[in-house]
């Protein structure tokens, strides 16, 4: 699910990936991936594919954010 006037790609995609064809190379020089990306602890980009694309629910993406955060759902440590 790769859209050519998207960011979408960015956030999925290798830095290798990300540099092919001039639109990707414009968006690389002014998308910040890094914010989004933080908030998936470990595998951050497959995490985001998989939210994004609807293969796990908002629920069970908090509750794997916040297990990876080692907070509970009163964002108190476990």
């Amino acid at each position: 699910m790769l859209y050519k006037y998207s960011s979408y790609s960015l956030f999925v995609s290798g830095e290798a990936e990300m540099q092919r064809g001039k639109v990707r190379s414009m968006m690389a020089e002014i998308v910040d991936t890094g914010r989004i990306l933080g908030a998936f602890r470990r595998e951050s980009r497959e995490q985001y594919r998989m939210f994004v694309e609807g293969k796990i629910s908002h629920a069970e993406q908090e509750a794997l954010i916040m297990k990876d955060m080692g907070e509970n759902e009163l964002w108190l440590p476990w």
